[in-house]
Order: structure tokens, then C-alpha cells, then sequence
């Protein structure tokens, strides 16, 4: 029964330890898993820091290039004349007197735009007076110019409108990323959940080798035990073997006292079968010859001391051979006990040594499987802290992410006001044009100036063309940036869903072993 459970207690240590080293290579193999993922993953935050960076500089160049049109706009206010001849204020200048300043400052003056000054009335008369023709056909040529820049501010208010479209589109993308990063912050919360479930299952581990360690030494102090027992049934099996020899040795010289009392016993039988004749011959002769009577009867007197003497020393003999015989009895029971004892203490001895090799092999075995679950679990507890800082980093790219998401969003606040402030300063233009087209009715005075200055607003509008391309160009290359992050996203979010899912195997594992256990 002690062999059977020594046996099961040893097969249950090694499954134990088996099952343990299994755990620790499902372990190990998912944090190379989780530790090649996150490599992946910070190379791609990297990425998208480089992309953001690169997004930041365009923003800025972006703004470098809108602060030039908002110095325009501001000439533009200055060189603009009041739309009234007599010195009224316009609407327009209501307008743009009630419109606040731009948010940001130039920072550089404008070039002066070289005006021609208006003629006095005296000349101008005269010129009315001498050249009708040539007023006329200024006056067709500002009217055309002035329809061309009616189309094209048709067409910037279909740029705009365009504009703002792809605006809503990036906020909607921009909320989609929001909601993108949410999840993907609660799947890294998911994530740091599974590690908090695999240190605990390595604290676990950890459990099981101290206790394993601890049976360990339990079967040391048996060991040893077993060992000194059985040096002690050796010293015992010595003295039975010294003592069986004595008594081997005695039982052959009482065998031989024994034989020879037999001997002497045979011997004295014999002379006295001798005797007795020889007494019933002297009796014979006694009767036969009465006168020899009395020498005869010393002589018959004699004979019967000495047989009586034989016959005591006989019966001594046979005392002393019955108690030679029990001796020989004892010594044989004893013997024979010995002997029993003796093949008890043999197969204890051949039962201790097979335990005492069942117990080194076990030992060496244990102690083989504790250096190697020792190595792996200091390698893992180095990869688990390793993991540990590699996590902490993540969520720290995370919320710089999510910090840089925000100052992106701002960035695009304030592009959408800019946008709103061109908007605003194409639809003050429009308002220009409706007061020019007013003073186109005023004298032909006015004509060579607004003639000019349908020039310079021309040139200003094909300007703020240029700069509205470049913007919705930027726009673009920002959309596409924006899917390319939310690709980038989208493969993230399924690295994660995919490392979870190895956490969720490893422990439904873990907990099928346990139960097993």
C-alpha cells in the first residue's frame, strides 16, 4: 500500500509538473505573440505620429498661405472708395466696418497697389465731351468684365459649397476615428484585463512550483530516512548473519556431542549386556560351585556398583542427550525464526533499495523539471515586465494619440473658420459688385475708376482662385490621410482582436488544465 502511494503521489507530482510546464509554453508562446504584435503596433504609431507630424506641417503651410489672402482682403478694404459720390456711407462699408478683425495678424505689410488718381471734373468733362466712343466702349468693357466676375463668383460659391462638403465628410470621418479610438481604448483596457489574467496565472504557476519544491524536499527527508533505515537493516542483517553463524556453529559441535554420546550410550549398553551375562554365568557358576561363594560374591558386589555407576553415568548421558536434543530443537526454532526474520529484513532491504532507486530517479527527475520551470519562469516573469513596460508605452502612444487627435481637430476648427472668413470676404465682394454695378450709373466719372478697380479686383480674385485650389488640393490630400488612418485604425483594431482572442484561448486553457487538476 506505502509503494502504491508512493507511486501515485510520484505520478501525481510528474503530470502536475508536466501540466505546469505546458501552461508555462502556452504561456510564453503567447507573449511572443502579444510581444510581435505590439512591435507591429508601435511601428505603426510611429507611422502615425510621422503622418501627423507631416499633417501639422502642411496645416501650417496651409495657414501661411491664407494669412497672405487676408492681408489682400484688408488692401482690398483700404483701396476700395465709398459707393455713395456725395460722401454717404455704403452698405457695403456698414458691412465692412461691422465685420470683426481677422484672428490672425499679417506678418507682412501688403505691397501698395499703384492707383491712378481720378481725373478732376474740369478734365473729365472735357474727355466726355471730346471721346464719347471711348467711354462707351470702357464702359462695355467694364460691363463684360463685370459679368465674367459674376460667373466666377458663381463659381466660387460652387467651390465653396464643395468645400464645405468635404469639411462635413472629414468631421464625419473625424467622429468615425473618435469612436475608433474609443473601442480601440477599451479593447487595450480588455488587453491590460488579459495580462492582469496571466500574471495571475504565473503568480499561480508560481504557487504550484513552491509547493512542488516543497514536496520536493519532503521526498529529501523520506530519502534520507529510507536511507539511514535501510543502513540500519544492514548493520541488523551483519549481526543476524554473526548471530546465525555462532548457532550454525554450535548446532555442528552439539550434533557432534551428541553423536559421540550417542556412541558412548551404544558402548555402555553393550557392557552391559556383557555384564548381565557374564553376572548369569558367575550365578551359574556360584551355584555350581558354592565354595567359591563369597570371592565370588564380592566380586558379583562389585559388578553390580560398577553397573550401578554405569547405569547412573547412562542415564546422566541420556539426560544430557535429551537435553542436547532440545537445544538442538531451540537452536533450530531459533534458527529457523532467523532465518525468516532474515528474508523479511532481505526483502525489506531489496523493497528499500527499489524505493531508494524509484526515489533518486524521482529526485533527479524533480530536480531536472524545477532547473528548467526555475529558468522558464525567470524568463517570463523578464518577459512579463518587459510586456508590463511595452504596455504602459502603448497607452501612452495611445493617449498622445488621442491628444494629437484632439489638436488636429482644433487645427481643422480653425481651417473651417478661416474658410468661413473666405466665404465671408467672397460674399463682401459680392456686395462690392452690386455697389459698383450701382455706381456704373453714377457719371462717367467714376467710369475709369471702377474700371481700375474692377482691374485690381480681378487680379485679387484670380489670387484668392489660386489660394481656394490650393486649399481644396490640401483638403484632399488631408481626406485621403484621414482613410489612410482609419485603415491603419481598422488593422489595429484587429491585431488587438486578434491578441485577445490568443489571451482567451491561453486561459480557457489554463482553466481546462486547472480542472483537470
Amino acid at each position: 500500500m506505502f509503494r502504491l502511494r508512493n507511486a501515485r503521489a510520484g505520478v501525481d507530482t510528474k503530470f502536475i509538473l508536466i501540466a505546469g510546464f505546458c501552461l508555462l509554453a502556452v504561456l510564453g508562446v503567447f507573449l511572443l505573440v502579444g510581444r510581435q504584435e505590439k512591435y507591429a503596433l508601435s511601428r505603426q504609431l510611429d507611422e502615425a505620429l510621422k503622418k501627423k507630424d507631416t499633417m501639422d506641417y502642411r496645416a501650417q503651410e496651409i495657414l501661411k498661405t491664407i494669412t497672405p489672402l487676408k492681408e489682400e482682403l484688408e488692401s482690398l478694404k483700404k483701396l476700395l472708395p465709398p459707393a455713395s459720390p456725395r460722401g454717404e456711407p455704403s452698405e457695403s462699408d456698414d458691412h465692412y466696418s461691422s465685420n470683426p478683425k481677422p484672428e490672425f495678424e499679417p506678418e507682412f505689410e501688403p505691397e501698395p497697389k499703384k492707383t491712378r488718381e481720378s481725373p478732376p471734373e474740369s478734365k473729365s468733362k472735357k474727355t466726355a465731351g471730346r471721346n464719347p466712343s471711348l467711354d462707351l466702349a470702357k464702359s462695355n468693357s467694364a460691363q463684360k468684365g463685370l459679368n465674367r466676375l459674376k460667373d466666377y463668383v458663381k463659381n466660387l460659391e460652387a467651390d465653396n459649397i464643395s468645400l464645405k462638403d468635404r469639411v462635413v465628410q472629414l468631421n464625419t470621418q473625424l467622429d468615425s476615428k473618435d469612436v475608433e479610438l474609443l473601442k480601440l481604448n477599451s479593447e487595450n483596457a480588455k488587453l491590460s484585463l488579459g495580462l492582469d489574467s496571466a500574471i495571475k496565472a504565473n503568480n499561480e504557476l508560481k504557487k504550484n512550483l513552491e509547493a512542488d519544491i516543497q514536496l520536493l524536499s519532503n521526498l529529501k527527508s523520506q530519502l534520507s530516512q529510507r536511507e539511514s533505515e535501510a543502513a540500519d537493516f544492514n548493520k541488523i542483517k551483519v549481526v543476524l548473519e554473526k548471530q546465525v553463524s555462532e548457532l550454525s556453529n554450535k548446532l555442528s559441535s552439539l550434533t557432534t556431542v551428541g553423536s559421540r554420546l550417542e556412541k558412548q550410550a551404544l558402548q555402555y549398553r553393550e557392557d552391559r549386556l556383557l555384564l548381565e551375562r557374564e553376572i548369569s554365568r558367575l550365578k551359574e557358576e556360584l551355584s555350581a560351585k558354592t565354595s567359591f561363594a563369597e570371592p565370588l560374591t564380592k566380586k558379583i558386589n562389585e559388578l553390580t556398583v560398577s553397573l550401578n555407576t554405569r547405569d547412573s553415568e547412562l542415564a546422566n548421558l541420556t539426560k544430557e542427550l535429551l537435553q542436547v536434543k532440545e537445544a538442538k530443537a531451540s537452536i533450530e526454532a531459533e534458527l529457523n525464526q532467523l532465518k525468516l526474520v532474515n528474508a523479511g529484513r532481505q526483502e525489506q532491504a531489496t523493497q528499500l533499495s527499489l524505493r531508494i532507486n524509484e526515489s533518486k530517479a524521482s529526485y533527479e527527475n524533480l530536480k531536472d523539471t524545477t532547473s528548467q520551470l526555475s529558468s522558464i519562469l525567470n524568463k517570463k516573469e523578464l518577459e512579463l515586465t518587459e510586456r508590463q513596460i511595452e504596455l504602459r508605452s502603448l497607452r501612452d502612444n495611445f493617449d498622445k494619440l488621442t491628444q494629437e487627435k484632439s489638436a488636429l481637430d482644433n487645427s481643422l476648427k480653425d481651417k473651417e473658420k478661416t474658410i468661413s472668413d473666405l466665404s465671408a470676404s467672397v460674399a463682401r465682394l459680392q456686395s462690392k459688385l452690386v455697389s459698383l454695378e450701382e455706381e456704373l450709373a453714377a457719371p462717367k466719372k467714376l467710369q475709369t475708376k471702377t474700371v481700375e478697380q474692377l482691374n485690381e479686383l480681378t487680379s485679387v480674385s484670380n489670387f484668392l482662385q489660386d489660394k481656394l485650389t490650393g486649399i481644396s488640393k490640401e483638403l484632399g490630400t488631408l481626406n485621403a490621410q484621414a482613410e489612410q488612418d482609419k485603415i491603419k485604425a481598422l488593422e489595429l483594431k484587429k491585431r488587438v482582436e486578434v491578441v485577445l482572442d490568443m489571451d482567451k484561448e491561453g486561459r480557457s486553457d489554463t482553466t481546462i488544465k486547472e480542472d483537470r487538476f
